[in-house]
């Protein structure tokens, strides 16, 4: 009885062949050839398969840029439910008309259909791990929402510190695409937050040397400051405390430095944000402001001959009293009133007489009245010991003995 040869498996003979001529090695790869081509002719059912949309996006990112050390950076994410990233680009091009920032692409998404509540803290959460790797201040992300046909950005701003911000920033204009004023203020605003926890980290370390941390800080500022004065979204208000803040830091510098020419830039700064804080618009922080102004100005006057710079300080100090009451603001008109007596102080060591002395004198002891007998009780050792020493110094000039345990009126 004849019997059929069975018809050979074209397959099991190649793998045969393959495993024996390459052993496992060749088999893996004859496996991975095949499913090459099965996912080449199969790509429509395949990028529906879970996980393989992931896989793709991640494989097919693009490297984030390297930062400008001499800018603060705004990263920005792809936004779910943009698929030609239209808005996307739209955002990246506005951006460069904001002066002073450099703009950094992220090719991924921070979140992906999930607008809860829950999901945007998650995303904040994965922004901010983003911002702290990649040397960031803000990350812009989030969604693009569909209302009757029209397509709305849903934007989030994660800022490296502090509270982030959120709105929906409907674009404007029919010749000219643009967003809408909110969006700078905000980005100014998160921007400003940045700037400021950036500077109560370095008071924090107040007593500490912090100098050589401080350009690269100043040098974000003074480059932010210069680039952005037709930047939309910037007011007076927020320049002036952004200048502010460059100021304190460039006194910070030059102090620990021993550099004049910090100083010297932060009494300009200084000069600037007065223009912008005005006695009449904000008197307070106008005068907070011409204090400050003044410790510069003292700094400044002690590493220098002749008393021009001390003589500015006692009067800018002065100007700033008018503002700075007893009554209004005990705590700051105390200290002021001191910082007055250390400039008058100096003055009088360097000027023949007493004149200046006994004024710096009559500073102290009001500062005193405050520290002393106000409701909250201060450590006034510093201030009892220079008022001690400018007594001694009158008495010499004057020509009177000096007791050792000479008592404080």
């Amino acid at each position: 009885m004849d019997t059929k040869e069975p018809v050979p498996n074209l397959s099991d003979f190649f793998k045969k062949l393959i495993f024996q001529k390459f052993g496992i090695p060749g088999l893996c790869g004859l496996v991975l050839l095949f499913s090459l081509v099965y996912i080449w002719t199969h790509w429509k059912e395949v990028k529906i398969w879970p996980g393989v949309e992931q896989v793709v996006e991640f494989s097919s990112r693009k490297k984030i840029s390297t930062a400008d050390p001499e800018r603060f950076s705004v990263i920005v994410a792809r936004l779910d439910h943009d698929p030609n990233r239209d808005h996307e680009q739209l955002i990246v091009e506005l951006l460069k008309e904001f002066k002073g920032v450099h703009t950094r692409l992220l090719d991924q998404f921070i979140l992906k259909d999930d607008i809860t509540e829950e999901g945007e803290k998650k995303g904040h959460e994965k922004a901010r791990a983003f911002l702290n790797e990649n040397n960031a201040s803000v990350l812009i992300w989030g969604t693009v929402l569909n209302y009757n046909g029209k397509t709305i950005p849903k934007l989030y701003l994660t800022a490296s510190y502090g509270e982030p911000l959120s709105g929906q920033y409907r674009p404007l204009g029919e010749t000219e695409v643009r967003l809408p004023d909110v969006f700078w203020e905000d980005l100014t605003q998160i921007l400003q937050l940045v700037i400021a926890k950036l500077d109560a980290e370095f008071r924090a370390n107040e007593g500490r040397y912090v100098a050589d941390k401080l350009p690269l800080f100043i040098s974000r500022i003074q480059t932010l400051l210069k680039k952005s004065t037709n930047n939309q979204g910037w007011n007076d208000d927020s320049r002036s405390s952004v200048r502010t803040i460059l100021a304190d830091a460039l006194v910070v510098l030059g102090t620990q430095s021993g550099e004049s020419a910090p100083l010297d830039e932060a009494v300009s700064a200084y000069r600037e944000a007065l223009k912008e804080r005005t006695r009449e618009r904000v008197p307070l922080d106008w005068a907070g402001t011409q204090n400050n102004l003044g410790n510069a100005l003292v700094t400044l006057g002690k590493r220098v001959i002749g008393t021009a710079r001390l003589d500015e300080a006692v009067s800018v100090y002065r100007e700033a009293l008018k503002e700075l009451t007893r009554e209004r603001v005990p705590r700051n008109w105390a200290g002021t009133q001191n910082n007055l007596g250390n400039a008058l102080a100096t003055l009088g060591e360097r000027e023949s007489g007493t004149a200046r002395l006994d004024e710096a004198v009559l500073a102290y002891r009001e500062a005193l009245k405050e520290f002393e007998g106000g409701q909250t009780v201060y450590d006034v050792t510093e201030i009892k010991n220079s008022l001690k020493r400018v007594e001694i110094m009158i008495q010499q000039r004057k020509g009177g003995s000096v007791s050792k345990n000479a008592n404080l009126r």
